[in-house]
């Protein structure tokens, strides 16, 4: 369960279960201590839930206990799914949001009676969400019930609570006839000279909100400076004009400036292998040419060497002037999951810590809405892992390995696997393995399980001794000196 929907959960015992299901889901291993812990409770109540979690998911899921702790595993992924959906069943403030998409207010009187509670503990489970909706620039409305502030804001909101946080019985779907009109109008958004990094769904949730949101009278305003851009832009035109001529209900055709909106939240996730389509994209809003000066600024600080340096300055202008888009007509655009935040701080700390002192120092050119700089810069930090994982410059990896003919062969595949599509992996047949090739190959790394080897031939490159089998640990060793983020992702 996503950070932003726990925040909504009104019954202690849901929010416990979901609380240690997270937890036991990332780490697998566990102990009753630390989870009384890292929850605020006695171990007492965590061995009841843990007993209650067993009984309630039954086989789906397997809770087996050891002399160090418990080890978690689902068995049967669907059915576990569906099962946890059901403990939000009967959420209070799951309905609320609904009805609040769909401009069906309620009072505080009539949520309670429907739900047979006081009007007392209706409010507050209302007043448990101001906080969350405040990191949206959004506040709650209890006369009648309503989340109020800019649409655009709102709209954000929705989506990341019905599509990028995990199905509940509560979650909303575009319908099939709006899947139907918007497969129709995919191809000419990929085949857009500006392209996008946004998924189908994505897509089609935004769409969703758009309409939905806008049949009840619910609009945005985009910017005067982006609508001159858009309404002269050929391309957005007959993306436009597609639009009307595929879209049956008259009723539920957007105007330009609802479908602008719609345009600019689509384009402003960019990609980080289509450099033209990055460059295009910078030509098309030239709103703010020192953005070009941050840039340069940006990969002289930060070092940034790639195999094509010219691509990647592409690509880092079109990260920062997304975000300027973004703070222009929907500064909560910027913002990101709790999630991806820890995780990124974890993971990537002193690229985070230096992405954050760059901001800071430019934040005069930038002028990025203070309240979401993190979430920039956490944006930021993962596109710039991202684009050096995948422009890296290659290196010459040599395996000079002995042993088995088996066990060679299935290391030579492994290597392939997770080094070889974007490095040269070497495999120097018995014929070519003299000093003089393996000088001449100019490489970057040997491994070997065989330590003569590094002395018999004088190898100059850095080289590795694995074990004659490489375990874990050893291909932790190899990627952490061609690809430290290869590393974070795999292991």
């Amino acid at each position: 369960m996503r950070d932003l929907q726990m925040k909504f959960i009104g019954s202690h015992s849901n929010a416990r279960w979901f609380q240690i299901l997270n937890l036991v889901e990332d780490e697998r291993f566990f102990t009753i201590k630390s989870l009384a812990e890292r929850t605020g409770v006695s171990q007492r109540t965590i061995i009841k839930d843990i007993n209650y979690l067993k009984d309630f998911f039954k086989e789906s899921v397997s809770f087996v206990s050891g002399v160090n702790g418990y080890r978690f595993e689902e068995i049967d992924l669907i059915h576990y799914k569906k099962q946890k959906r059901k403990l939000i069943q009967s959420e209070l403030l799951f309905e609320i949001v609904g009805n609040i998409f769909y401009d069906e207010k309620e009072t505080i009187e009539e949520v309670a009676e429907y739900y047979n509670s006081s009007e007392s503990t209706v409010r507050r489970l209302l007043l448990q969400i101001q906080p969350t909706l405040e990191t949206y620039g959004l506040k709650l409305n209890l006369y009648p019930i309503d989340i109020v502030g800019p649409e655009e804001a709102l709209r954000k909101f929705f989506k990341d609570f019905y599509y990028i946080g995990e199905q509940t019985p509560h979650t909303l779907f575009p319908p099939e006839h709006l899947h139907k009109l918007i497969n129709q109008l995919i191809p000419y958004v990929e085949s857009h000279e500006v392209r996008t990094g946004m998924t189908p769904a994505a897509f089609y949730y935004s769409f969703f909100i758009a309409t939905e949101r806008f049949k009840n009278g619910h609009t945005v305003t985009v910017p005067s400076k982006l609508k001159e851009i858009l309404y002269k832009d050929e391309n957005f035109l007959l993306l436009y004009d597609i639009y009307e001529k595929i879209e049956p209900d008259i009723e539920s055709l957007l105007p330009m400036e609802e479908f602008s909106w719609i345009y600019l939240v689509t384009i402003g996730k960019r990609t980080i292998d289509c450099a033209d389509q990055e460059k295009n994209f910078c030509e098309k809003f030239p709103l703010w040419p020192a953005i070009s000066d941050v840039t340069v600024a940006y990969i002289r600080e930060r070092a940034i060497s790639v195999r094509n340096q010219i691509d990647i300055e592409a690509y880092i202008h079109s990260f920062f002037l997304s975000k300027k888009i973004n703070n222009m007509f929907s500064p909560a655009e910027n913002k990101v999951m709790n999630e991806v935040t820890r995780a990124v701080k974890k993971n990537y700390a002193c690229s985070f810590e230096a992405n954050f002192r760059f901001l800071i120092a430019h934040q005069d050119i930038l002028t990025f809405s203070q309240c979401f700089l993190e979430d920039i810069c956490v944006s930021l930090t993962m596109y710039i892992e991202m684009l050096l994982e995948f422009h890296q410059q290659p290196k010459k990896i040599l395996f000079l390995l002995e042993g088995d003919h088996l066990i060679c062969q299935s290391t030579r595949i492994a290597a392939q696997y997770l080094l070889g599509y974007q490095n040269n992996i070497v495999f120097l047949p018995l014929s070519k393995l003299t000093e003089k090739n393996i000088e001449d190959a100019q490489l970057d790394l040997v491994v070997t399980n065989y330590a003569q080897f590094i002395t018999d031939f004088n190898i100059e490159a850095e080289c590795i001794l694995v074990n004659s089998i490489m375990n874990k640990k050893d291909w932790e060793r190899v990627i952490e000196k061609v690809n430290p983020s290869m590393k974070k992702i795999l292991f």
